[in-house]
């Protein structure tokens, strides 16, 4: 995989996950399909062109994919301590019975506040940290 992947994958990856979805707009589904396609797409394309007029060497590819791991690796690893140290958490409020008696929470309830930490989302810092770095540490120089 070469930077451009790398980068093109990322940045579709956060505007899928953390990319605002608005159901009370009247095209809402077009809006998230237009940017989960359009801004990756102008970036690839960006990309591309710089990529020409460049032309990088395989080992400043290698080193920038190492660069860029190594900031997520950071930012989660950040998340994770801030996660660790906190007093509280946000919760859901609401909690609908399915057809089977189970219940669930909706994701359409409003949030509170609550005490105590939540240490799913720090478990899935340090992993995701433990990755990234992996990743960062044993990429193999193409040159």
């Amino acid at each position: 995989m070469n930077f451009r992947e790398y980068l093109f994958g990322i940045i579709f990856l956060i505007l899928l996950i953390w990319g605002p979805i608005d159901h009370s707009w009247p095209a809402w589904l077009a809006v998230r399909i237009g940017y989960l396609i359009f801004i990756p797409l102008a970036i690839w394309l960006l990309l591309g062109w710089a990529w020409n007029y460049w032309q990088p060497s395989n080992k400043l590819e290698t080193t920038l994919e190492r660069i860029l791991s190594g900031a997520i690796c950071m930012a989660l690893f950040t998340f994770a301590g801030i996660e660790a140290t906190s007093k509280n958490h946000i919760g859901n409020t609401q909690w609908i019975q399915t057809r089977d008696g189970l219940e669930v929470a909706t994701m359409i309830s409003s949030y509170l506040t609550r005490l105590g930490k939540f240490l799913g989302f720090n478990y899935y810092c340090f992993c995701n940290t433990l990755g990234w770095s992996f990743k960062m540490h044993n990429k193999k120089s193409k040159s």
